[in-house]
């Protein structure tokens, strides 16, 4: 079992006591020193507390388990908005949400939609269409549904507006 599905399992039941969802364990050389990093998440967004709360609660478990074989900073964190959208928990934490995907290959002029997440299945990804305001452009669209194959899917991630 790898390191990362060993804390994982470690860490899990605490996370999710914590009302968070676990989004991924990572553990990284950066700058010469080993960095264990937890992503979390929440639906009503992730916060300094949550990070704090979790964090102290799992560092003595790590420890206890003595899986690690050297010194280890440990990071618990948000993924960010603009992360990639994987797991079929992070499409359903993203249902109603504004999303951007992004194509393997161009279909119909275009190699990305936007819009609101509407549903999903093992097949496809289905989106309202909706396109930012550009002045001086008239939208293409009028909310219309379109379904994408997920394996024409390069990329889908939440759309950050401002």
């Amino acid at each position: 079992m790898h390191l990362q599905e060993k804390v994982k399992d470690l860490v899990l039941p605490v996370v999710e006591d914590a009302g968070c969802e676990l989004v991924d364990v990572e553990f990284v050389v950066e700058n010469r020193r080993k960095v264990l990093r937890l992503l979390i998440d929440k639906s009503e967004g992730v916060g300094i507390d949550d990070c704090t709360v979790i964090s102290q609660a799992v560092e003595p478990i790590i420890d206890d388990a003595e899986i690690m074989d050297s010194a280890y900073d440990l990071e618990v964190s948000s993924p960010g908005l603009d992360r990639p959208l994987i797991t079929e928990e992070d499409l359903n934490r993203n249902k109603g949400r504004l999303v951007d995907i992004i194509l393997k290959l161009q279909e119909n002029g275009r190699n990305s939609y936007q819009g609101s997440l509407k549903e999903f299945d093992n097949e496809k990804i289905t989106i309202i269409l909706d396109e930012p305001f550009i002045k001086g452009r008239k939208p293409r669209t009028n909310g219309q549904t379109k379904a994408i194959l997920k394996e024409d899917i390069k990329l889908i991630k939440r759309a950050i507006r401002f």
